[in-house]
């Protein structure tokens, strides 16, 4: 925001709130699952959106072709992508149920 020229109050509030958010942002990533976590936040921007007539768009999930992508990109053994895909898959599954809230 800095970089952008963002005013300093508006720097300020933004500030203000992360530190607010400090002890909520906080959670375990138990090992195993960490390369699945980092798999699904590199797709942060590969969502499915569908834009009903007249109605608010909806994210539909992340193309398979993206998640394989990022397998290949991080580095994930390929004996171990069934297992890594259907993780990814549970958690996607997941962030709809609170998108759809």
């Amino acid at each position: 925001m800095r970089k952008a020229g963002a005013p300093p109050q508006l720097l300020a509030a933004a500030e203000a709130s992360m530190r607010k958010q400090g002890d909520e942002a906080e959670f375990e990533v138990w090992p195993e699952n960490w390369a699945v976590l980092e798999i699904f936040l590199s797709l942060a921007t590969c969502w499915t959106w569908v834009a009903p007539g007249f109605g608010t768009p909806v994210r539909t999930g992340i193309p398979a072709q993206e998640v394989q992508a990022a397998m290949t990109l991080l580095g994930i053994d390929r004996d171990e992508w069934p297992l890594t895909y259907r993780r990814v898959r549970d958690m996607e599954s997941a962030a709809l149920a609170v998108f759809a809230q």
